[in-house]
């Protein structure tokens, strides 16, 4: 395992996939920074942060999985975190597809991009931005939390880096093999609003509805008052 340590930079993944494309670099990196200008999100989405203040990194590992279980990282990297959290005493959630919650409060993200070689996944580069020591946050992010703001103490933002860059590279590396359907189970656990009717809005409308199940595609499987199924990918469906 190896780190590098940038002090400033646009994006912690957009640094990785360079590094790849030059072959730069090998398994189990952990490329981390204290300043990042043009954090990704899923989609469009940006990522902000404040200088100095949180944990900012891209894990950069070589899963070689087929292309069909690429929903399976995603499940490993979310319960990973989670279990990073139980090791502070804080119990999170895991809102789908890619973010972590406190008490309905967004605490972390995580953008997973992979690179294809065939029919296998052959390098995969996981983006977390977790809030820490950050108190006062961008208007237009409408709920965000940080570890500071549970527990009321700073966090040494290095040695967290290492904690939880470790971690998830450990929770890969012992549950890539495993069958989507036992991590899956562990994922539904503890799921945001799993099983719970709450107000959703797609393309055409506002309706209420619950999560009932998570397919190995990522599809969100939900079920409305009446009985009727619904399956939804990424961006296309609203929780409110």
């Amino acid at each position: 395992m190896q780190f590098i340590e940038i002090s400033e930079i646009n994006s912690t993944n957009v640094y990785s996939s360079e590094l790849l494309k030059n072959h730069a670099v090998k398994d189990d990196t952990i490329v981390y920074t204290f300043n990042q200008t043009e954090g990704k999100g899923l989609g469009n989405n940006k990522w902000l942060s404040e200088p100095f203040q949180n944990i900012l990194m891209s894990i950069i590992t070589f899963p070689e999985i087929q292309v069909t279980d690429y929903f399976k990282l995603n499940l490993i990297v979310s319960l990973a975190v989670i279990d990073y959290l139980k090791l502070l005493g804080i119990k999170a959630k895991i809102k789908w597809p890619n973010d972590i919650y406190v008490n309905d409060k967004k605490l972390c993200g995580i953008l997973i991009e992979n690179n294809i070689s065939g029919n296998l996944i052959s390098s995969s580069i996981v983006g977390i931005g977790l809030n820490v020591n950050q108190i006062f946050f961008d208007k237009s992010i409408p709920n965000p939390v940080s570890l500071k703001l549970i527990r009321g103490i700073d966090y040494n933002i290095k040695e967290h880096i290492k904690i939880l860059g470790e971690l998830v590279l450990q929770k890969i590396k012992q549950n890539i093999n495993i069958d989507f359907e036992i991590l899956k189970n562990e994922y539904l656990k503890v799921l945001y609003l799993y099983d719970e009717y709450t107000e959703f809005q797609d393309i055409n409308q506002k309706f209420t509805a619950k999560i009932i199940d998570i397919e190995n595609s990522g599809h969100l499987v939900i079920e409305k008052y009446n009985g009727e199924v619904s399956k939804f990918f990424f961006k296309e469906l609203k929780f409110l």
